[in-house]
């Protein structure tokens, strides 16, 4: 990476395959970098920005699930060693993130609807207008959808 001395924030991530003498740029993170680290495998790569988000995604350069959660800059981010979790910090904060599942597409990427299909399998809650509402809008509980396969957490 090359650090732009004005902003200290990097400008170029670039992977370097040390045993094939090659290198290429990594362009999906976005050119705002505070930092980046490879997992043990060195094939998930994950970055922090200086706009205070994460993102863990294949060290190839497909698109990264964005984690967000942070307020200021990433000061830091790290992989545990067994590479299940993810733990960054920023001026105010840390969070410990599961390392997601990065041979699934992220969840910001498809199109609104489909994006909202799947939400909807998470919940029976709703947000309604309500006028009389301070908010201008309430919960509504509807009936549970259930899960086609039960979550093991």
């Amino acid at each position: 990476m090359t650090q732009n001395e004005s902003s200290f924030r990097f400008e170029d991530l670039l992977l370097f395959d040390l045993a094939n003498h090659t290198s290429r740029r990594i362009t999906t993170p976005g050119t705002r970098l505070t930092n980046a680290r490879l997992d043990p495998n060195g094939r998930i790569l994950v970055t922090g920005d200086i706009d205070g988000f994460v993102r863990a995604g294949p060290a190839t350069g497909e698109e990264a699930h964005l984690l967000i959660g942070h307020e200021g800059a990433i000061k830091d981010v790290t992989i545990s060693p067994d590479g299940r979790w993810i733990v960054s910090s920023s001026e105010g904060s840390v969070c410990l993130w599961p390392l997601p599942d990065v041979t699934q597409p992220p969840l910001h990427t498809p199109p609104h609807d489909e994006l909202m299909a799947k939400l909807d399998e998470f919940t029976n809650l709703r947000a309604v207008r309500d006028e009389t509402s301070s908010t201008g809008w309430s919960p509504e509980v509807g009936p549970f959808p259930g899960w086609e396969t039960v979550p093991s957490w």
